[in-house]
Parts: structure tokens; sequence; C-alpha cells
């Protein structure tokens, strides 16, 4: 059996092209970037998620009784309609504290809001829930902090973390 030269290299290039108009399939499809399209710089303004973890690292260190309401995500319409049917409420803040607010005794606890330090804005769902847990019927110490260290310097000067 003798090699055929010719033959082998029309089945590479044959091949090489076939997997060209794949991949330009795949990029008209959205099914994977476009590798000539440069790519966005990450920003060094920290997500929500990171700001939170640290907010939730303060209020841990001090003994504050508090939780968070895991709104956020992509979720499958399954998923979304499995929270929705046991309570999950677009716009709920991102953090509660059950604790007494050392400086606002008749305030039942404070409700949270987190955002980016930059560009973070609230959604009317968002400002609802705000609005309905600082009701007098509720008195709820709410707020929106952009950042971890808003909200550090926000619940100290509530009292929190003396």
């Amino acid at each position: 059996m003798t090699f055929d030269r010719a033959a082998y290299l029309a089945r590479v290039a044959d091949a090489v092209s076939d997997g060209v108009r794949n991949q330009q399939r795949a990029i008209a499809e959205g099914r994977v970037r476009d590798p000539n399209k440069p790519v966005r710089p990450r920003s060094d303004t920290p997500t929500e998620y990171q700001e939170q973890k640290i907010v939730h690292s303060w209020l841990k260190a001090h003994r504050i009784v508090h939780c968070a309401i895991p709104n956020g995500g992509k979720r499958t319409a399954i998923e979304g309609n499995q929270l929705r049917y046991i309570g999950i409420s677009a716009g709920a803040p991102d953090l509660l504290v059950f604790s007494r607010v050392p400086k606002l005794p008749q305030c039942r606890g404070v409700a949270i809001e987190m955002k980016r330090r930059v560009g973070g804005r609230l959604t009317e769902e968002q400002l609802a829930w705000l609005a309905a847990l600082a009701a007098d019927n509720c008195a709820w110490v709410t707020f929106c902090a952009h950042g971890a260290d808003e909200a550090i310097a926000r619940l100290r000067e509530m009292g929190f973390g003396s």
C-alpha cells in the first residue's frame, strides 16, 4: 500500500474547511464568541455579590442576626415558578437584619438593598418593597447601599457593631 500524498492533503483541506464553516456557523448562531471581536475588559468595580459578601461577613463577625434573600441569578422557568409558589418575590431586599436597631429600638429590623458602588439602580419592585417595609405598620429601617463600605457605615450609625 502506497501513501497518496495528494489524496491525504485533499482530505486535510476538506476537514479544515468543514471546521471553518462549522465555526462560522456557530459564531453566526451565537453559540460561541467571535474570536475577532475584542473582549470587554472586566470592571475594577466589585460586583454586588462581592459587596454583599463583605457586609454578610461583617454582620456575622458582630453576631448580628440576619439573612440574605436569594432573589438574583438566572433560573429556569420551572425553578422560577417553584420559587414564586413558595413566596419568593421580585424586589425583596438583599439583606434582612432581625436584631433590634440599637439607636432606634422602636424599629423591628433593617432591610438593605445592595448595589454596586458605581451604576447600581433600584427597580420599581425594589422601591416598593423598601417603602412597604418602612411604613408605620412594619417599622423597618430601609436603605439602599452602594457598596459594602456604605452599608457598614449606615449600620454603625444605627449603633450596630459596637
